[in-house]
């Protein structure tokens, strides 16, 4: 080699070698988080929306890792949180700590040895059961297997139009609506029809899958026996509570009431175009989130909210009120399962009011209420009317047993309800036809998801 050659060799070496010494330096010292004593947490979330995902992306993340400065949070917000979780778990090669999880969904997840059992952590942690609204904890457990930690918790109230019932002879600020009996009253008060006999209003809108959910847990029934796996849906109760169901549509049509009804985005009615929201019906069962959609397309109504009517407004019934909602877990292989616990525990048991009232989610903690009811006042300010019925939606928490039914069909459970839900309104069958064919056909799809 000529000696200019070396000699521009060793000078490029003196040059390069602090930078590549450097450069190794910084790889030692940053390393891998766990090298260096952080851990990354990654999660899998259902995509709410920007709004929401700000929060949990942005100030709940700087809340947790301000508490514990060694773990840091990476959410993913997939467009189906189910497949990815799915895939993850098919992959053989975990590498998310913390799943994301709704009741129906959770018993195929089950199946797949897909969840890491939380009793133990349960026990160590002096977390117990019934420290969570008794709904809601039902929903994360098979048998007596805790998979999941309960979450947000959907507390259904009815919201009311208060101008529409005063219109009808009601006193808005004590209505009296407990009973069935009440609710054919409060339909026959507050109907009306066109020149044309065309229903233009209506008090209460039955058809809906949840309200039939709802009656049939109201009237004694059950959906789902997890014992046996077997689906209940032709439960002689249930088919008395769609029985009274079809009467009520009867009295008003069931082209006319799906007229009403319309097309609206979601149940929870997060569209302008919905029946209550356009004055077309006085009641909207939904969550206290409602309180965003009226405030923003109809923020001149006087709105209240009332307790879901039981069987016969007996007190002792409202044991039969519906609570959902959803939960979390941690996958089978998550590598930092620990750290995955004490982030659990700490989001939806420690600090689950300020969770729950930064993301416009209920806490399942019972003992947690009386501070979310604090946080929300603080929040909104004492006169807001959201504020103010926040109690009840509480109320509902603290004596509700009953969930939306869990089963291996998970959506195909849902959609099949509604078919036979609008097949008995619509007399193409009766109520027992209807749910003897629903019952039918979930329970072969069941079968089917647990091979048997």
């Amino acid at each position: 080699m000529k000696p200019w050659k070396l000699l521009l060799i060793l000078i490029l070496m003196v040059i390069l070698i602090p930078f590549l010494l450097l450069a190794s330096g910084d790889r030692k010292k940053g390393g891998t988080a766990e090298e260096e004593g952080v851990v990354t947490l990654r999660i899998v979330w259902e995509n709410w929306g920007a709004d929401f995902t700000k929060y949990l992306d942005g100030e709940w993340t700087e809340k947790y890792e301000a508490d514990h400065p060694n773990v840091k949070l990476e959410w993913l917000f997939p467009a189906s949180w189910q497949e990815k979780e799915i895939a993850e778990l098919a992959g053989g090669d975990m590498t998310f700590d913390v799943f994301y999880m709704r009741p129906s969904f959770l018993p195929s997840l089950v199946e797949q040895n897909g969840l890491i059992p939380l009793n133990d952590y349960f026990e160590k942690s002096g977390v117990k059961t019934s420290d969570f609204v008794d709904a809601t904890i039902r929903t994360c457990m098979v048998g007596d297997t805790i998979y999941t930690i309960p979450g947000g918790a959907d507390f259904i109230g009815w919201f009311v139009n208060r101008d529409m019932l005063k219109a009808a002879g009601y006193d808005p600020e004590n209505p009296g609506i407990n009973s069935i009996k009440d609710v054919e009253e409060v339909n026959r008060r507050l109907a009306k029809w066109d020149e044309n006999g065309k229903l233009v209003q209506i008090g209460y809108q039955p058809i809906d899958v949840f309200q039939l959910v709802n009656w049939g847990y109201m009237f004694g029934g059950e959906w789902y026996d997890e014992e046996t796996q077997k689906v209940t849906g032709n439960d002689p109760a249930n088919v008395e509570a769609l029985e009274w169901l079809v009467e009520l549509v009867d009295e008003y049509g069931f082209e006319d009431l799906l007229e009403i009804r319309g097309e609206y985005a979601e149940w929870s009615g997060s569209s302008p175009d919905h029946p209550f929201i356009l004055g077309m019906a006085a009641f909207h069962p939904n969550g206290w989130w409602n309180y965003e959609i009226i405030t923003s397309y109809a923020p001149d109504m006087d709105y209240g909210v009332i307790n879901f009517p039981t069987l016969t407004g007996d007190p002792s019934e409202k044991a039969n009120w519906v609570v959902m909602g959803w939960s979390v877990g941690i996958p089978k292989g998550a590598p930092h399962p620990d750290e995955a616990w004490e982030f659990l525990k700490y989001s939806w048991y420690d600090y689950t009011a300020e969770f729950g009232a930064l993301t416009i989610n209920s806490p399942s903690v019972k003992a947690s209420f009386p501070r979310f009811e604090e946080l929300i006042e603080e929040q909104f300010g004492a006169d807001n009317k959201i504020s103010q019925v926040m109690p009840m939606f509480d109320e509902i928490g603290l004596h509700a047993t009953k969930t939306y039914p869990q089963t291996p069909a998970g959506e195909f459970f849902d959609a099949e309800l509604v078919r036979a839900m609008e097949a008995a309104m619509s007399h193409q069958l009766t109520a027992q036809e209807a749910l003897d064919t629903f019952t039918e056909r979930v329970q072969v799809q069941i079968d089917r998801a647990l091979g048997k």
